[in-house]
């Protein structure tokens, strides 16, 4: 299904399913969910790390070979390619849809938009 975010298109098969779609157009990235334990590239340079009032870690952001890898601390992890075309989730075990939907809606989609300059 495609959907329109702050005026980036996205394609997405099951992740943001509470989002009205439009009709087929030209799409600026695709978000596919992992479920399998494939692991991501390695990060080669962590570059920012956000942590939560009491310390604990909230978000952390590596390179890698073919992108950007954003860690949510026990909550999910999105490969970004460094075009910021693909996006791929893999959520850990037990966290609820509304969870992941929240973190690509308000975290993960507008870095990638400013990733691609917007």
């Amino acid at each position: 299904m495609i959907f329109r975010l702050y005026g980036f298109v996205i394609e997405s098969a099951d992740l943001l399913e509470r989002l009205t779609p439009i009709s087929p157009r030209k799409v600026d990235a695709e978000i596919q969910r992992v479920s399998h334990p494939k692991s991501f590239s390695q990060p080669s340079d962590w570059f920012m790390n956000w942590t939560l009032p009491g310390g604990e870690p909230w978000l952390s952001c590596a390179k890698t070979n073919t992108g950007y890898l954003l860690r949510f601390n026990q909550l999910a992890d999105f490969e970004i390619d460094k075009t910021g075309g693909e996006i791929i989730c893999r959520p850990r075990p037990g966290i609820p849809e509304d969870t992941i939907q929240h973190l690509l809606l308000d975290q993960v989609i507008p870095l990638v938009i400013n990733l691609r300059g917007g």
